[in-house]
């Protein structure tokens, strides 16, 4: 989600001669960086089948690839931070797949229906304390958010972010920025210097992971 189709042509060419290692002398035709595109963004992949919750498109719930390729999307869409639609339009309520199990009897394959529409709810109502998330509360000026998972995971029964919106939850710190509940003993750690760019004279960034940082 989130990504153009600009992006998606670039990303054709790139993998083609990169992870596939064409010859660089022979990149692919305009025509077949459509073919690609097309492909790519018509295929929709989604779960189907629980082993405890049996179907999930049963008794009026939507899981599964048919209700994923019918959902609604385009970049912004329930955006948090700078909605297209008006504002206060943002709807923390990101999950409606299996709002129908919850009405269901709390026995048997029924039980495990309801248990995951529960799960559901959680995510759509818990409130967040958001605080210290680089590109969240920097950028709004904002030390403390009153937020939902939804400020995060926007997309309508998706749950990716609708826009492009890197953020540092920490996951991937170390030094005396590490997490304290997570064991990252067995992790390389790195030192990221930042020479350009707003942040360009920082102090050093150790991290666990490269990319995500």
């Amino acid at each position: 989600m989130g990504r153009s189709r600009a992006q998606s042509f670039r990303q054709s060419v790139d993998a083609t001669l990169g992870h596939a290692q064409a010859d660089p002398n022979n990149p692919p035709t305009a025509a077949q960086q459509a073919e690609i595109v097309n492909f790519e963004t018509g295929l929709f992949t989604a779960q189907i089948f629980d082993n405890k919750a049996g179907v999930l498109q049963a008794d009026g719930a939507k899981g599964g690839p048919v209700a994923l390729s019918l959902q609604k999307f385009f970049i912004g869409i329930n955006d948090p931070i700078k909605p297209p639609n008006p504002p206060g339009f943002f709807d923390p309520n990101i999950f409606d797949l299996y709002k129908p199990w919850l009405g269901l009897p709390g026995a048997g394959e029924a039980a495990y229906r309801l248990s995951v529409a529960r799960g559901e709810e959680v995510f759509n109502t818990t409130k967040i304390k958001i605080k210290g998330v680089t590109g969240l509360n920097d950028v709004l000026s904002m030390p403390v958010i009153d937020g939902f998972c939804g400020t995060c995971h926007d997309s309508p029964n998706v749950g990716n972010h609708s826009v492009k919106a890197p953020l540092n939850i920490g996951v991937a710190n170390a030094g005396s920025d590490a997490p304290p509940a997570l064991d990252i003993s067995g992790l390389p750690v790195f030192r990221l210097d930042c020479v350009a760019g707003p942040l360009a004279g920082s102090p050093p960034f150790f991290v666990t992971d490269i990319g995500r940082a």
